[in-house]
Parts: structure tokens; sequence; C-alpha cells
């Protein structure tokens, strides 16, 4: 009879598939590439109170949409610079 060794690590737990298109994926690179910015919590909007990695995952057109925002605030704000 084979010896079977007792393996301490967890079983991993079933989780909920999530189908995501090559936006979806290419905003997760992004996440891992600045470790930091995923842990941030989020303190405004629908999403407050959660990691800015949690929204990624599961509602990344909100992530989008809030960096379409801060690229034409930033866009505005050289613009004005440029004007002066």
């Amino acid at each position: 009879m084979p010896v079977r060794h007792h393996s301490s690590a967890a079983a991993p737990l079933p989780c909920k598939r999530t189908v995501l298109n090559p936006e979806d994926l290419d905003l997760m690179r992004q996440l891992q590439v600045i470790r930091d910015a995923r842990e941030l919590i989020l303190q405004f909007g629908p999403h407050k109170g959660s990691t800015l990695a949690q929204v990624a995952m599961h509602h990344p057109e909100y992530i989008r949409q809030l960096a379409r925002g801060a690229r034409r605030r930033q866009t505005e704000r050289s613009r004005r610079g440029m004007i002066r």
C-alpha cells in the first residue's frame, strides 16, 4: 500500500469565474505593475471603501471612467499652463 503524505496546504476554494476582455486584462496588468495603487482604498463614489484592485476586478469600466476623467483634468491643466 502506498504511503500518503498529509499536505498542510489548504485546498483552493472554488471561485466565481469572470470573463475578462482584452481591455480588462490590460487594466489588471497595469495594476500589477503599480502594486501600491492596487491597495488604495477609494474614499468616494459608489465603491467607497473598496480597494482599487477589487473595483478593477469587478467593475473595470468604473476604473476606465476614473482614468479618463484624470486624463481630461491633466490635459485641461496643461492647456491652462500654456495660455498663461
